[in-house]
């Protein structure tokens, strides 16, 4: 089976939301568990992709956010640009996430429109073993 989280997993058994509380704690404290910090390290510059301006819309229609030089494309170019200093793999995403105030769900767009040029480091959180 494939990974999931451990929080959509318990959330699908339908228990109260406080044995929940209970089972993870228990869990973490016999180590069964462990939090994860999830970095990511740039190993090669994305491609720019052109300006809004510059792109041609469909037979009169807008441009479609799903084409290579969409305006979610863009989106994403200066996302990428603005967290540029922080893609060391020293930054955990939920730090990405505060100091920049970008949600990490753009953060997680982001890396997948660019899995050749940024690597996931998914490690055991400071005090964990």
């Amino acid at each position: 089976s494939t990974p999931r989280r451990f929080g959509a997993l318990l959330r699908s058994q339908s228990v109260p939301a406080r044995r929940l509380v209970q089972a993870t704690v228990f869990l973490w404290r016999w180590r069964v568990i462990q939090q994860l910090t999830v970095t990511v390290l740039c190993v090669e510059e994305p491609a720019q992709p052109p300006p809004a301006a510059q792109l041609r819309p469909r037979g009169g229609g807008e441009v479609v956010d799903g084409e290579a030089g969409g305006p979610a494309a863009v989106a994403r170019w200066l996302l990428f640009r603005q967290l540029r200093p922080m893609l060391n793999g020293e930054h955990s995403v939920e730090e990405m996430a505060w100091h920049e105030a970008v949600p990490r769900k753009a953060i997680e767009e982001m890396l997948e429109a660019y899995p050749a040029q940024l690597v996931t480091l998914a490690m055991p959180a400071e005090g964990e073993e």
